[in-house]
């Protein structure tokens, strides 16, 4: 049996006797509303002509966890980037929380009509509690990249990893240890996807501590939200800087 072969079996095998525990936290879980804040606005951070930047995805997009839009992830990145290159950024968030790979489609229809410079997307956890296979989020994601690099034919784009769910305090184990184990599956997953359509990544290799979390226990905190975000920011910054 392949090393890469034998996760994903154990995953299915073990998943009917973890199943009474994911009910018992989908039905207990705290539910934390989006940040509260602006979706557009304008970073002013240079004189030269402004980047067009757009955050999309799922809570961590939508700002939750910290306390508000300004703090959270996608309001960071376009702060870094802004500083970073020393130009002003227009930036626009669609964020929705639980929202998948294949549900994100729909919230397209909100983008600006201009093209975006940079384009954020973070998805992924969702799949990865739907129990979709790794060919559904690859399917899914190549959709989603193919109507942005419609919309954005020259935009950096950048897919945030996957968090490490083996981590996350809100989940009892072994529950925690299988959503981790395929987390990391869909994960690489999003990798290769990302690496085939020409946009960048950007992994969450970390270890997980519970300061990192809001008090759900399954969210980023505020710092969490901030750090994140200026490191993306970053990514994106160097990868538009002129060479």
């Amino acid at each position: 049996m392949s090393d890469a072969l034998a996760p994903r079996l154990a995953f299915w095998a073990l998943l009917p006797f973890v199943l009474p525990q994911a009910l018992w936290v989908r039905a207990r879980a705290p539910r934390f509303p989006p940040a509260p804040g602006e979706r557009r606005g304008r970073i002013d951070a240079g004189e030269a002509p402004a980047l067009r930047f757009l955050a999309l995805g799922d809570s961590v997009i939508d700002g939750v966890g910290a306390e508000t839009l300004e703090g959270a992830v996608p309001v960071q990145a376009a702060r870094a980037m802004g500083e970073g290159l020393q130009r002003a950024v227009h930036w626009q968030v669609i964020g929705q929380s639980g929202v998948d790979a294949g549900e994100l489609g729909a919230r397209l229809a909100e983008l600006e009509p201009e093209a975006f410079d940079a384009i954020l997307l973070s998805v992924g956890v969702n799949d990865v509690t739907g129990l979709h296979t790794a060919r559904r989020y690859a399917r899914d994601l190549r959709a989603l990249f193919t109507a942005l690099r419609a919309h954005s034919p020259r935009a950096v784009m950048l897919l945030a990893g996957i968090p490490p769910l083996h981590g996350f305090p809100l989940l009892p184990q072994p529950l925690r240890w299988l959503m981790g184990l395929r987390a990391r599956r869909l994960d690489g997953v999003g990798r290769q996807t990302a690496e085939r359509v020409g946009a960048l990544f950007a992994p969450l290799d970390f270890e997980p501590e519970p300061s990192f979390f809001a008090a759900d226990g399954y969210h980023p905190g505020p710092q969490s939200h901030r750090d994140w975000g200026r490191a993306l920011g970053e990514r994106l910054a160097a990868a538009l800087r002129p060479t």
